[in-house]
């Protein structure tokens, strides 16, 4: 779906709603745009939107700041954002929201403006291509997904994505779900790549394992890249299954097995997913 910014006529995304694109601009006085009606809108859900878009809403018809108005910016794009009221303000690592407070503004809006972001920006495009890989992102309200392998259970949080010399570069958490909180193992996975789609040298994958063993306190144990990987398949996965085996070694020669000997597998796994997001969205 393309972007698409949705508003509802009660607060928390209830009764009728209206739609507008969310990939281009407008500027709209309600009283004078029949299909969305003046003075209805409380709430609203975005989907889609490109980073840095911008959306405002006015109590005043004409768009003046001298009653309320609220700005929302979005910081990342997401499948879903939702804007439960227009006042107060709150934001989160998804968006932004200023209200501007006289009087109240819900039920009172009369004037919508809204600016996109770049739609052809990396961000939106690598988003997009890793949400439809992972099949959304269901947990921890929107940030995360969890899995389960070998029977074991892990979660990935959605990376943040930004442009780099051309390339990208993602970070990306993932966990080893071994009972919540200090008992859990973690993971730091770090890539860059090139414009052209290679892996660089300074990508790299660490893990901290939980508990009383020398390595689980504090150290980390480390693969890195260590050298340009061409944008070639076959390549890149040999860089990832040779990344993937140094940490396996590390954590077998403790003395683990099971789910903590399994999970360099799993994040093989997703940063291969990654990857692929990537390359398709440099191409």
């Amino acid at each position: 779906m393309a972007g698409v910014i949705v508003f509802f006529k009660d607060d928390d995304f209830g009764g009728n709603a209206w739609s507008l694109s969310g990939l281009q601009a407008y500027d709209l006085n309600l009283k004078k745009y029949p299909p969305i009606p003046n003075d209805e809108i409380r709430s609203a859900k975005l989907s889609w939107l490109p980073k840095g878009s911008l959306l405002r809403v006015y109590d005043d018809p004409k768009g003046g700041t001298g009653d309320d108005w609220t700005e929302v910016e979005v910081r990342r794009t997401a499948a879903e954002i939702g804007i439960p009221k227009f006042d107060p303000s709150f934001e989160n690592e998804d968006v932004k929201v200023i209200h501007h407070h006289k009087n109240g503004i819900q039920g009172k809006i009369s004037h919508v403006w809204y600016q996109p972001g770049k739609s052809d920006a990396l961000e939106y495009k690598v988003a997009r291509r890793l949400h439809d890989e992972v099949g959304g992102w269901h947990h921890k309200g929107g940030a995360a997904i969890e899995l389960a392998s070998q029977g074991s259970n892990y979660r990935m949080w959605r990376p943040d994505i930004s442009e780099e010399n051309g390339g990208a570069f993602i970070s990306m958490k993932m966990d080893h779900i071994r009972g919540g909180g200090s008992l859990d193992d973690h993971a730091q996975i770090n890539l860059h790549f090139g414009a052209d789609g290679s892996l660089l040298p300074n990508s790299e994958w660490k893990v901290r394992l939980a508990g009383s063993h020398p390595l689980a306190q504090g150290a980390e144990i480390v693969a890195k890249a260590g050298a340009v990987v061409p944008n070639e398949w076959a390549q890149l996965g040999a860089k990832f299954v040779e990344m993937a085996g140094k940490l396996v070694k590390v954590i077998e020669d403790m003395g683990e097995r099971g789910g903590r000997a399994n999970f360099p597998a799993v994040i093989q796994h997703k940063v291969e997913l990654v990857t692929k997001a990537v390359v398709e969205s440099l191409a």
